[in-house]
């Protein structure tokens, strides 16, 4: 079992970024990866967005969703505000709005099922999500 769990940290754990946003945000719906990503597909080269190259800039890489919990708490304590629409990226984040210029509201979005999960090994999604979701919320209680 811990194979398997170090399996999905380790082959791109970008997958379970949603998930930790949702989780640690407390928003209604998981964000689309298109928040950072040029597609929902994701995947390292990908990052194109205000707040993609901010997290980026802020040293986030595509297997830390300790360092984006970490980062997510320190966009509520600083009210950064990537977009600069006097709104904060983490109140964005936490009602399910895009950080970014123009951003729209993505629980309307059709987005993956999964997120970003096209990254995950075959036949583990739902276990990624889980894995990422307990880890976000049993550090948001902290």
């Amino acid at each position: 079992m811990l194979f398997v769990l170090l399996s999905i940290l380790t082959a791109g754990a970008s997958p379970v970024f949603p998930t930790t946003i949702q989780g640690v945000t407390e928003s209604e719906c998981a964000p689309p990866c298109t928040i950072c990503h040029e597609t929902n597909a994701g995947g390292s080269g990908t990052i194109t967005t205000d707040f993609g190259i901010l997290m980026q800039d802020q040293g986030l890489g595509s297997s830390d969703f300790t360092l984006m919990m970490e980062l997510l708490d320190e966009l509520e304590a600083d009210g950064t505000d990537t977009d600069g629409d006097g709104i904060s990226d983490f109140d964005e984040l936490a009602n399910s709005f895009d950080p970014n210029p123009d951003g729209e509201l993505y629980c309307d979005i059709d987005s993956p099922v999964y997120g970003c999960l096209n990254h995950a090994p075959t036949g583990l999604p739902g276990l990624g999500l889980a894995l990422g979701l307990a880890l976000a919320l049993a550090r948001r209680r902290k």
